[in-house]
C-alpha cells in the first residue's frame, strides 16, 4: 500500500515538474519572440533616422527587463500565489537564451563576465516580477 503511494507521489511531481518546465519555456520562447521583434524594430528605427549608437546599450537593457518581465509572465500566469522560483528560473533562462540567441546573430560568443552579471539580474529581477504579478493577480482567478 505505502509503495503505491510513493508511486503515484511521483508521478505526480514528474508531471508538475514537466507542466512547470513547459511554461517556463513557453515563456522564454515568448519573450524570444519579443526580444527579436524589439531588435528589428531599433535597429530599423536607427537606420531611418540615422541615429548615433549612444542609446543602444539603454534600450539593450530595457529590451532585457521587458523580455524577463514577458518571461515571467507567461511562465507563472497560471500560478494561484507568487511562483517566486518559476519567475527566477524563467528570468535565468530568458537571459541564457538571449545571450546564446545574440551570439548567434553576432557570430561571435559574447563576454562571460557579462553573461554573469546579467544571469544575475535576471534571477533577481525574475524573482521580483514573480513576487509582484503574484500578489497583483485577482484572488479569484487561477
Amino acid at each position: 500500500m505505502k509503495r503505491n503511494k510513493n508511486q503515484k507521489n511521483k508521478k505526480k511531481d514528474r508531471s508538475i515538474l514537466r507542466t512547470t518546465a513547459g511554461d517556463i519555456v513557453k515563456g522564454v520562447v515568448f519573450a524570444g519572440v519579443f526580444t527579436i521583434f524589439a531588435i528589428l524594430a531599433f535597429a530599423f528605427a536607427i537606420k531611418a533616422f540615422s541615429m548615433e549608437s549612444g542609446p543602444i546599450p539603454v534600450v539593450n537593457q530595457v529590451v532585457k527587463m521587458v523580455g524577463v518581465f514577458i518571461a515571467v509572465w507567461v511562465a507563472t500566469k497560471k500560478d494561484k500565489k507568487p511562483g517566486i522560483i518559476k519567475g527566477i528560473v524563467a528570468g535565468i533562462a530568458y537571459v541564457a537564451f538571449g545571450f546564446l540567441l545574440m551570439s548567434l546573430i553576432g557570430g561571435e560568443m559574447g563576454m562571460i563576465p557579462v553573461l554573469l552579471s546579467d544571469i544575475a539580474m535576471g534571477g533577481v529581477a525574475g524573482a521580483i516580477y514573480a513576487l509582484l504579478l503574484g500578489l497583483l493577480r485577482p484572488k479569484g482567478k487561477k
